[in-house]
């Protein structure tokens, strides 16, 4: 309101300002003479005035007439855009100028500003692949979706348009979760452009979550070569990608999914599930040597209970103080470690030796307690003879303790019972991790589970610690 009046006031202060002047030159007496060579021309200071403001646009007539011929020689001469281009630049100028000040509009927040300055762009400009874009962004700031995919779906038919209407309507369809359609849209703007980093990211994305594991390889390919991933996490991604596939062959009996798991095992070896998948199938077909070796070096790369589950698994027949000899070859590297420290205590606990057992684990459960360490201790404790009160004592503090090691999603930290190549919430590929939680705390419903070993072992029967295997107790503890 006050900017409107502010307008008005100046509008009328200009038109008194010109009338006043205008009055006074009106009253001005006397002549003004202009001499020019051997001429001389004598007249009123109004009619010079009146002269010089008729020169002006007689000057830009003759500058504009100039313009025209040359643009006419042009045209002649071969430059067929030439005339079009010179009588259509004062609207390519209001064009450019609409275009800039719908930018403006759009980074400042105002898309209905921003539609307005586009249409007149667009009909000043006739420059689709400047304007479309834009057009399409501020219909969707807009919250007119309708509108922004007719907008993307006319940008396909220019070869300058198409990679971008591609891309805009690509991820309208992600938005509403209609991935079949999204898939072959990825693919078509990634045939377009295969160094496009974003395309890349969704077309992978979209292959892993489809199964289209050949896909993805060739995926993973493009964002290594165009360096928007280290070797390392390319080699590791096609390991998986050769485990998945492997894995699905396998359950669709093809005897090739033998072959993808092999060589998922060759270019990763510490992937844990490719060794232990590789060991079973080298087991199956009777070469234990090879399998032997498979897990033995995924061990040595980065111990895992999976690992030594597949150990156990080669031979079946032999007895606890065996298995516990046998296990020594597979940790001899790796002492130290925790998980070779509890694997070692819980064989030695199988086989009833709870001596071997305490030394095996030492203070493991004081340095780094998990529920799986006391777990392991009150066993221990339980099997020397210890007091009801020992085992109860270490039992409740496997309720607080930390899990240890899980398979964690490094992208949006969801914890897995198992491993698998996509996280099942955020569809993120290759991105699960052994490894502990940022927050290491049992939560109070998983740690109910306990109470009933601990009613069992304190209240009713002593001897039920005896009765079940480790590896049953040490399954409680997973479970949190």
């Amino acid at each position: 309101m006050l900017w409107s009046l502010a307008k008005i006031s100046f509008f009328i202060l200009l038109v008194a300002a010109l009338s006043i002047g205008f009055a006074f030159v009106m009253d001005l007496q006397g002549q003004v003479t202009l001499e020019l060579f051997n001429y001389a021309i004598t007249t009123s200071l109004i009619n010079l005035i009146i002269f010089l403001l008729l020169l002006i646009p007689l000057v830009w007539g003759i500058y504009f007439l100039i313009g025209l011929i040359v643009a006419v020689a042009r045209f002649f001469v071969g430059d067929e855009t030439a005339l079009t281009r010179y009588l259509n630049r004062n609207k390519d100028k209001k064009g450019y100028e609409a275009l800039a000040e719908s930018m403006v509009a759009m980074a400042a927040g105002e898309p209905s500003e921003a539609s307005h300055k586009i249409a007149l762009a667009e009909r000043h400009l006739k420059r689709p692949e400047l304007t479309s874009l834009l057009a399409a962004q501020s219909a969707e700031r807009l919250g007119n979706m309708d509108k922004a995919q007719d907008v993307y779906k006319k940008m396909l038919g220019d070869d300058k348009t198409r990679f971008v209407g591609i891309v805009g309507i690509l991820k309208h369809r992600l938005e509403v979760g209609d991935t079949k359609t999204a898939l072959p849209l990825a693919r078509k703007a990634f045939e377009l452009k295969p160094g496009h980093g974003e395309t890349q990211s969704i077309l992978l994305r979209l292959q892993t979550q489809e199964g289209d594991w050949e896909g993805a390889r060739k995926t993973l390919k493009a964002r290594f070569d165009s360096k928007r991933i280290a070797k390392q996490e390319y080699i590791h991604g096609q390991a998986v990608t050769f485990l998945a596939e492997g894995i699905k062959l396998l359950d669709e009996d093809n005897n090739d999914g033998s072959n993808k798991i092999f060589e998922s095992n060759r270019l990763a070896p510490s992937l844990v599930t490719a060794a232990v998948k590789a060991a079973e199938i080298k087991n199956k077909t009777g070469d234990k040597k090879a399998a032997t070796r498979i897990l033995t070096k995924a061990w040595n790369k980065e111990p895992h209970p999976d690992l030594a589950k597949a150990y156990t698994a080669l031979e079946l027949d032999e007895t606890d103080a065996q298995r516990h000899e046998r296990f020594k070859k597979l940790i001899s590297k790796t002492l130290m470690h925790p998980e070779s420290r509890m694997t070692m205590a819980e064989l030695a606990i199988s086989k009833g030796d709870f001596g071997i057992a305490l030394h095996e684990l030492e203070t493991l459960h004081q340095d780094d307690p998990t529920v799986r360490t006391y777990l392991i201790m009150a066993a221990i404790e339980k099997g020397k003879g210890a007091s009801d009160q020992v085992v109860k004592a270490l039992l409740s503090k496997a309720l607080v303790a930390p899990r240890g090691n899980q398979w964690i999603c490094n992208s949006c930290q969801q914890s897995l019972k198992e491993w698998q190549p996509v996280c099942p919430a955020c569809h993120e590929f290759d991105t699960l991790g052994w490894r502990r939680e940022e927050d290491e705390t049992t939560s109070l419903p998983s740690s109910i589970k306990l109470l009933p070993l601990i009613n069992e072992v304190v209240m009713h029967d002593e001897n039920l610690l005896e009765d079940k295997t480790t590896d049953e107790i040490i399954k409680l503890g997973y479970k949190l």
